[in-house]
């Protein structure tokens, strides 16, 4: 109580632990396959969660910082680009 009477930002916390956690599990699949391109098919959790960045980029709900981490591993922010 003393913390949440201070602003203690609990949600905040887990979902930037989580958000590094995923981060964490792509760039070891970048270190394994020099690329950070998910495949999507068979339910893959992973390129779920990449699927997820991409439309928080869109929708503007992502914050530079992650944009720039994520840009660091070659992420692919348009995929129908990235065929061309």
């Amino acid at each position: 109580e003393r913390l949440k009477s201070i602003g203690f930002d609990w949600e905040g916390r887990t979902q930037r632990l989580t958000w590094d956690m995923w981060y964490s599990k792509l760039q070891r699949f970048h270190r394994r396959h020099g690329h950070v391109d998910v495949p999507q098919r068979d339910g893959s959790r992973l390129g779920n969660w990449v699927n997820r960045q991409r439309r928080d980029a869109r929708q503007g709900k992502i914050s530079k910082e992650r944009i720039q981490r994520l840009q660091a591993l070659g992420f692919t922010w348009d995929l129908r680009r990235s065929w061309f």
